[in-house]
């Protein structure tokens, strides 16, 4: 084939000779890239070359199948017909890509009739999500007909458990298919899912809870896990030997799955460098049947390059760390680390690899073909498909979008896969263990984590609510700990973050308040990490209309705690938003700690963010910080900055200004206005719920808050009754490690000591408070 001159020859071709993914068999030899199946990438000489050899008949022109000639679709009669061009012979194939829409045409050909019978690969129509994964065409074809949808399988409810070494566990969460249909035909076989690490690992949080939902709807169990020193496990991220401590904790996940799923074979998924570690920990592992590698990072050097330049973007943000420290994203690696990273090579794996291996790349992969070449060699077989949706999956996590039809694939070659290994089992051809001797068993709520400071606390995950919908997890001082009961913390969600917080920032302060005797607990709101979404709404919603709801539960629930002296809410962005609304509407709390709000007014979907006075805020401090720079008034000179859109924020600003002077009259003669930020905070302080902000620089928030709050938010400071702390070199999210170490020391100054930070231990100098404040 053009292109593939001088690569390593591969043989291709399956039982029947028809299929070149098949790696078994005395078959002729082809080249790699013909061997490798790429259904979806657009190579032109790889379509002439199937085509040539009639593997998919749909690549050559399109043509219509007989139904499509028979039936119009799209219009009425002929002339609609002839109007729209050939028909879609499998219309509701469309929203999983053209791929899909290719193999939905080619079936018979790409697979063989045994494969057909056993039902291993199906394409999901439209509206039937992970449904389409069930064994039997019946369902497949009730899906596919037009206008129908599929009801999703219901299953139950994850379960969450601690495992791994004593003082160091990591949480797992157990996906159980429902008793009955797939579930008996794929005994024995569950899946392991291994995230992403480093900055990817927050946006695919919610990709990864949809696919282990997907996956147990399709019958197959399956566990999703943090590794050691990430998400709610144990430890952190600067720990010595970090890379051998992430593969301990896939191996320990499996060990304590083999009983939470009573299984004896294992399918791991990995994604991306989490489909290094899988691929590391299967070699030679013979209760792994199948791999799937989901935009897999086979080179070490091609990612850390990768990093580079992902954190050249906030390289000139922040000061550099004297510690030496590979920041990127929000994560903090050390050069020991870095290095172990740079010398992962998946090709250069010793043993043997799993039986079948499936690589979905939204692109071609580095270091792909050495790692076929290897897998074809060892005679496994090795499948490639492409996939869209990658780069959506990864972005943050209120923009996060998960690719279904990636979920679809999985699923559904996970299936087969598993069937084709029970069926053998059930006819005595693998020696292994029956399942079913020992039924799944459920793993511990609790754990005690040991701190760095060797203080010992209690972590446990919590379900709260009248239906227990809300999924937190709760930090407190061990069992028999002393001391007196110390104020309860709720910690909200920061943004479409999960519980454990933008960077971990929301782990590394209540395991800090824990060891000062605070319980403390980490929400996830409706919609948003592992709490379900309100029936009849949508996930991952930011700024939700009944999430005060939610909050009111977690505040009555903290108030009930039994080592908790009231409660206190914390929250990051929205969470701050959450929580100053709470306090707003009177819940019964005696504190909060706003950080970084972006607005005090949410109009919904009204706008396409924050109201228009934040915008306008937000462009007034851009220019103030931008003026303070000599460069930037030769750019205005120059003409590279148009002097027009200087004009306009100054206007705006101004217009501002004569708002707020008619509110204040307004105010003064008692008529009632709306968005009134001043009434708001005068009716929090009358309750007597200290307010405590704190902002990092140059935030707009600051400047709103000053805005809106005008003479009201002066008189408060000045009383006490309202604080403004300032954390210098940070972002909005505090993504320099340096910066998140000194808002845990403010905030825990603030909840933790009877008085500001500045008589708080610990607490840095470079911290500015701008109003004294006594804590209540």
């Amino acid at each position: 084939m053009p292109g593939d001159r001088g690569r390593a020859p591969w043989r291709g071709g399956d039982r029947r000779g028809r299929d070149a993914r098949g790696l078994r068999g005395p078959e002729p030899r082809v080249p790699v890239r013909a061997a490798i199946d790429r259904r979806g990438v657009g190579h032109a000489a790889w379509r002439r070359w199937h085509a040539h050899r009639s593997l998919c008949p749909c690549l050559r022109r399109p043509r219509r199948c007989r139904r499509a000639r028979r039936r119009p679709v799209g219009g009425a009669g002929g002339d609609a017909r002839r109007a729209s061009g050939p028909a879609d012979p499998h219309p509701a194939a469309r929203p999983l890509g053209g791929g899909a829409h290719r193999a939905a045409c080619a079936r018979r050909q790409l697979f063989p009739p045994a494969a057909r019978r056993r039902g291993a690969r199906r394409t999901a129509p439209a509206g039937a999500g992970c449904a389409a994964a069930r064994c039997g065409a019946g369902a497949e074809r009730r899906a596919a007909r037009p206008g129908r949808r599929m009801t999703p399988i219901a299953v139950p409810t994850p379960v969450p458990g601690w495992f791994g070494p004593a003082g160091r566990p990591a949480l797992g969460w157990v996906h159980r298919p429902a008793p009955g249909g797939n579930a008996a035909a794929l005994a024995g076989t569950g899946v392991l899912l291994c995230g992403p690490l480093g900055p990817e690992a927050m946006g695919t949080h919610r990709t990864l809870r949809a696919l282990a939902t997907c996956l147990a709807q399709a019958g197959l169990p399956t566990m999703r896990f943090d590794y050691d020193g990430t998400g709610d496990a144990a430890g952190d991220e600067l720990d010595p030997a970090r890379l051998d401590a992430w593969l301990r904790t896939v191996r320990d996940a499996m060990a304590a799955g083999r009983a939470r799923l009573g299984v004896s074979r294992w399918i791991l998924v990995g994604v991306r460098l989490g489909a290094a570690l899988a691929a590391q920990v299967a070699t030679g592992r013979e209760d792994v049947e199948g791999l799937v590698a989901i935009a897999p990072v086979l080179s070490g050097r091609a990612f850390v390059r990768e990093l580079r330049v992902f954190a050249m973007a906030g390289a000139a943000r922040s000061a550099p760390d004297p510690r030496a420290l590979h920041e990127v994203g929000g994560c903090a690696f050390d050069e020991a680390t870095w290095a172990s990273i740079a010398a992962i090579d998946v090709a250069a794996l010793q043993g043997p690899p799993p039986p079948r291996v499936l690589v979905l790349e939204p692109r071609p992969t580095p270091g792909l073909d050495g790692w076929a070449t290897r897998i074809a060699q060892a005679g496994a077989r090795l499948e490639v498909q492409s996939f869209e949706g990658a780069d959506a999956m990864m972005r943050d996590p209120h923009e996060t979008e998960v690719p279904q039809a990636m979920l679809a694939s999985v699923a559904v070659w996970a299936a087969g896969l598993a069937a084709e290994a029970a069926r053998q089992e059930r006819a005595g051809q693998a020696a292994r263990p029956d399942p079913s001797r020992a039924p799944p068993v459920d793993g511990p709520d609790a754990a005690s984590l040991v701190g760095p400071d060797g203080v010992v606390h209690l972590e446990r995950v919590v379900r709260i609510g009248r239906d227990r919908a809300l999924v937190g997890v709760v930090a407190e001082p061990a069992e028999g700990a002393g001391g007196a009961r110390r104020a309860g913390v709720v910690i909200l969600n920061a943004g479409a973050a999960h519980r454990v917080g933008p960077s971990r920032s929301t782990v590394m302060l209540a395991r800090r308040l824990a060891a000062l005797g605070h319980p403390v607990l980490r929400l996830d709101l409706p919609g948003l990490g592992d709490s379900p979404a309100r029936p009849g709404e949508p996930d991952n919603v930011v700024y939700a209309p009944h999430v005060l709801e939610a909050v009111a539960v977690a505040v009555d629930w903290m108030r009930a705690h039994p080592r908790a002296e009231g409660c206190r809410l914390v929250g990051l962005c929205s969470g701050a938003y959450n929580a100053f609304k709470a306090a707003v509407a009177g819940l019964p709390v005696d504190g909060i700690v706003a950080i970084n709000p972006l607005t005090f007014f949410w109009h919904g979907d009204e706008g396409d963010g924050p109201d228009a006075e934040h915008r306008m805020i937000a462009d007034a401090v851009r220019l103030r910080s931008a003026a303070a720079k000599p460069g930037a008034w030769r750019r205005v000179v120059s003409g590279e900055v148009p002097v027009a859109d200087i004009l306009s924020i100054v206007a705006r600003r101004a217009g501002g200004s004569l708002v707020r002077a008619r509110r204040s009259l307004a105010r003064s003669v008692g008529r009632p206005i709306g968005d009134d930020l001043e009434a708001e905070l005068s009716a929090v302080a009358r309750r007597g719920v200290p307010m405590h902000f704190v902002f990092a620089s140059d935030e707009p928030g600051l400047a709103l808050l000053r805005f809106g709050g005008g003479a009201t938010m002066r008189r408060l400071s000045a009383r006490g009754a309202l604080t403004i702390d300032d954390v210098p070199d940070a972002d909005h999210t505090f993504t320099r490690r340096a910066a998140r170490e000194r808002l845990v020391s403010v905030v825990a100054a603030r909840l933790g000591s009877g008085s500001g930070p500045s008589a708080a231990a610990g607490t840095p100098a470079d911290v500015r408070e701008s109003a004294f404040a006594a804590e209540r």
